[in-house]
């Protein structure tokens, strides 16, 4: 008996729909004499926009106990996505940090009626057309490469430590005898210096193996074009004259985890497949 209960199951979680999830195994009912509603549901998208509602179609059934209601549940997660580059370089320079973190717990977002009307005799199971909200206060917020660089935006979105472990990267890499060229670059660009005053801090010595001229710092100077490059702001640093914008990018965005439950009379719930859908 228990083969073909797992059979018939089976069968109907074939019918049709994107994926079941049962909320306690077939064996376990058989142990404990206790069988939950069996659900399944396929959405209409796995996006949908902040203050619009997505439908879905759903599936279930009870062996023998009343159905009470059902309801959509879903938690929250938000991403957020931040990121700075330097087009002065010739080298590939960004700075960027992703995080994801759980915002708002799994809890019922709206709860539906239950009809005898919903029963299909062909599936043998409740069919069910419905839609669940979204709310528009979950809508992304996207800032990215702006014509004018707004300071105060920046302070709001990005942590107070990003702009100073931006150019403590990039002067790391500067620093380095290979990227003098580039040193040059931001200096004269970004910052307050001229050809001719970096020049001057440069020195050079007649490499054997490569019989060319290698150059370098001076000592003496080391300090003072790094006293220059300290004070040069950080959106200079990021700024592409080429295109007339920064190269700045942030996106706050949030995906929910939805299933559809199904209650019976007892309180026994049957749980779908969780969907994980884009909120844009």
């Amino acid at each position: 008996m228990k083969n073909i209960i797992k059979i018939a199951l089976l069968l109907l979680c074939s019918s049709g729909f994107t994926a079941c999830e049962i909320n306690d195994p077939v064996d376990g009912w058989a142990r404990i004499g206790q069988q939950v509603p069996q659900t399944i549901w396929e959405l209409s998208s796995t996006k949908v926009k902040a203050g619009d509602s997505l439908q879905f179609k759903a599936q279930y059934y009870t062996n023998g106990e009343e159905v009470e209601d059902m309801a959509v549940w879903y938690d929250l997660t938000e991403k957020t996505t931040m990121s700075a580059t330097c087009p002065i370089v010739s080298f590939n320079y960004s700075l960027s940090i992703d995080k994801s973190v759980l915002s708002r717990e799994n809890q019922e977002i709206i709860s539906y009626v239950h009809s005898e009307n919903y029963w299909d005799s062909n599936k043998k199971a409740y069919i069910f057309n419905g839609k669940f909200p979204v709310s528009n206060t979950l809508r992304p917020i996207e800032w990215k490469e702006v014509g004018d660089f707004d300071n105060a935006k920046f302070q709001t979105l990005f942590p107070d430590t990003f702009a100073t472990a931006f150019k403590s990267g990039l002067y790391q890499k500067l620093a380095q005898a290979t990227y003098l060229s580039d040193y040059r670059a931001v200096l004269v660009t970004a910052g307050n210096v001229t050809v001719e005053e970096f020049n001057a801090c440069v020195d050079s010595v007649y490499n054997n193996n490569s019989a060319s001229w290698d150059k370098f710092i001076k000592n003496d100077k080391v300090a003072t074009l790094k006293s220059k490059f300290d004070v040069i702001p950080f959106e200079n640093l990021i700024y592409k004259s080429s295109e007339s914008k920064y190269m700045i990018n942030y996106l706050k965005s949030y995906f929910a985890g939805a299933t559809f439950r199904v209650f019976d009379k007892k309180k026994n719930q049957g749980i779908t497949e969780k969907f994980t859908i884009e909120i844009i």
